[in-house]
């Protein structure tokens, strides 16, 4: 088998021709070169590059691992490089997400297998002539591209249906090809070669996690110094914080961060200032773990309440006293409904809980709704949502007439359980509104 297949040659002819294409355009386009010189920019940083420089060292010994246990042969560089450009780098670039998905390592190791699995059998098993292959390559990109774009607004749906059934009947027509190809050369297909083929890019997908869980952890740990250093100016009892907080924490990064959140709330200036932050937090950490009955016209649980809407990713984040006995947290926004190209903006939902430090006063989702976009499915949506966390905090459905004004963006108040829950709206011109439901005590 030679060292590059027709695919693979292919492949770096239109690479070759795209940079050549973007060189061309770069020359009297100011956009094109601000964007290529802020990439590079972005990378061009010392703490990316050593993460980088690190990276390529572990894979570095995972292969040499697999060398010593003779799983491993000359063709398998190749193999180390598409797998360093089609998994580890993007891997490492999508590292900001796994503190967000609690499934990120399972998904990813799925999704990094059927990615390896797809390339090395599917892709590299059978290939066209070298000039089918010039047609397909970028037919194929181009198709996955206009089904990328179709995400973005609903009118799209029928096209990203019609285009991926293409893909699907592709993918069907491609391993009839590769099991024709394997009746037909079972020796090049079922080989010490073509069994290194598959292992070794599985390996390195499994091993690639662990780097990706340390660097997480090394980055979430950096990001409770860089709040230690902030909020205490002190060098000395700053030491002290960052000891003291690791020994009575036992390593617990996620508490560590909910500690450093809170610093923020008071002058931190004595050794006695920092044992009490940590204290707080260990205190807030018991409740969090049983939290305590709250008589129902008092409110809500701080410890309950922020995981009202956590079926739909919207748990908030840590629980903390903003000044005097106001307390507050919130989820990150997420985006419900995509926008056309051009727009800018989502319709992002975020839910938010307030109150005392042991009771939670007020629940409040909040819809931002973009003019531009599909507002109707955003609305939707919001519904879906809103009548859960309407459920979970009253113990019963969503009236009908309630959920009208939220369809309608009508305001309207009603009383349950001693609480009032309002629909409040709010328009920013012509661009935008945002739609609110509120249950508060």
């Amino acid at each position: 088998m030679d060292v590059l297949n027709n695919r693979e040659l292919a492949t770096i002819f239109w690479m070759f021709v795209f940079v050549f294409w973007v060189y061309l355009k770069s020359k009297d386009n100011d956009i094109i070169q601000t964007s290529i010189k802020g990439f590079f920019s972005a990378v061009y940083n010392k703490s990316i590059l050593i993460a980088l420089g690190l990276m390529l060292i572990y894979v570095s010994l995972v292969s040499i691992m697999l060398a010593k246990i003779d799983v491993w042969d000359s063709g398998q560089f190749k193999n180390l490089f598409i797998w360093i450009v089609t998994v580890a780098l993007v891997n490492f670039f999508n590292a900001n997400k796994i503190k967000q998905d609690k499934n990120y390592f399972k998904n990813t190791l799925l999704a990094n297998f059927k990615i390896v699995v797809l390339i090395q059998f599917l892709v590299n098993t059978y290939t066209f002539d070298f000039i089918v292959e010039l047609i397909i390559i970028p037919v194929f990109t181009l198709i996955f591209m206009m089904i990328e774009f179709s995400k973005t607004n609903e009118k799209y749906h029928k096209i990203k249906v019609l285009l991926s059934r293409f893909i699907e009947l592709s993918g069907a027509i491609i391993i009839v090809f590769a099991i024709y190809s394997l009746i037909d050369n079972p020796d090049e297909v079922i080989s010490k070669k073509g069994f290194n083929n598959l292992v070794v890019p599985v390996v390195l997908s499994i091993a690639i996690l662990l780097y990706m869980y340390l660097l997480t952890v090394y980055i979430r740990y950096e990001g409770v110094r860089n709040k230690v250093r902030v909020a205490i100016p002190n060098k000395a009892l700053r030491l002290y914080a960052l000891t003291i907080s690791q020994l009575f924490f036992r390593g617990s990064i996620s508490t560590a961060e909910w500690w450093a959140d809170t610093l923020f709330t008071k002058d931190l200036t004595s050794i006695s200032d920092v044992n009490d932050s940590i204290h707080l937090i260990r205190k807030m950490k018991r409740l969090q773990e049983k939290p305590p009955t709250i008589p129902s016209k008092n409110g809500w649980s701080p410890y309950l309440a922020n995981t009202f809407l956590e079926e739909f990713n919207l748990n908030t984040k840590h629980y903390k006293n903003l000044y005097d006995n106001e307390w507050y947290a919130q989820s990150n926004y997420m985006t419900i409904s995509a926008l056309p190209k051009k727009s800018i903006g989502g319709n992002d939902v975020h839910y938010s809980i307030s109150g005392t430090f042991h009771e939670v006063k007020k629940l409040t989702l909040s819809l931002i709704i973009n003019r531009s976009s599909s507002e109707k499915s955003a609305v939707d949506e919001f519904l879906k949502i809103g009548k859960s966390l309407y459920l979970k905090s009253l113990h019963k459905p969503m009236p009908v007439e309630f959920e009208h004004a939220l369809k309608n963006h009508e305001k309207f108040t009603i009383k349950s359980q001693g609480k009032a829950v309002n629909v409040q709206t709010e328009s920013w011109g012509d661009s935008c509104s945002q739609l609110k439901l509120c249950i508060e005590v």
